[in-house]
């Protein structure tokens, strides 16, 4: 059962971590995301993210990201499942070192989720935490993204997130991420998706993405 868990979380979105759940042993996820802003001068901000199971709890990986003229983050991290909770809660602890906004950085990050099952769609719910503290002590960005996700059929998911940002002196914002994931064929997922302020931002931006596990 852990193992059917971990390959539906393996496909969430956006930041398309796993969170508190582990990558097996052996196993690669590599995804790349482009988002477009739908106003003139019409903007991109680019991902590439990617995991690796060194163990069935011990996952390292790369997390990288700019727009069209700078890079905003390049990290390597590495996470480590916590106790399970009594009421199937999983929870995971994260550790990265890199670049923020041109600066060496440090990244820790906690991660709780949880399988659902609603009528017969199965499913997950996921909170993922992530501070940034440059190298000289200033803290950078908080950020939580909360995700649900639904399997409505074999081959395609629905995703919702909604994307907390607190900067360090900017205002806070969220936006809500919802999208929807296509497996293209076995090991290879498309996804589709718009991303639009909630709080503190009213952008619009258009997202695609694809994702490869094997």
């Amino acid at each position: 059962m852990l193992r059917v868990i971990i390959a539906i979380l393996a496909l969430s979105t956006a930041q398309v971590q796993a969170g508190a759940w582990p990558r097996e042993k052996g196993s690669v996820f590599l995804s790349y995301s482009l988002e477009i802003e739908t106003e003139a001068p019409y903007q991109t901000y680019g991902t590439i993210y990617g995991e690796y199971g060194v163990t069935d709890k011990l996952t390292l990986g790369l997390d990288l990201g700019g727009d069209d003229t700078v890079s905003d983050k390049a990290f390597v991290f590495a996470r480590y499942p916590g106790k399970p909770a009594a009421v199937g809660i999983l929870s995971a602890w994260e550790i990265a070192i890199g670049m923020a906004e041109n600066e060496l950085a440090f990244r820790p990050g906690v991660s709780i989720g949880r399988g659902i099952k609603w009528v017969e769609i199965d499913g997950w719910l996921g909170l993922e935490t992530r501070s940034i503290i440059f190298s000289n002590g200033l803290a950078g960005d908080f950020e939580a993204d909360a995700t649900l996700g639904l399997s409505v059929t074999k081959q395609s998911k629905l995703i919702f997130q909604l994307q907390g940002r607190i900067p360090p002196i900017e205002p806070a914002y969220i936006k809500l991420a919802p999208s929807y994931i296509f497996e293209q064929r076995s090991g290879r997922h498309l996804e589709a998706g718009i991303i639009t302020g909630v709080m503190g931002t009213d952008e619009l931006k258009l997202k695609f993405g694809a994702w490869h596990h094997f």
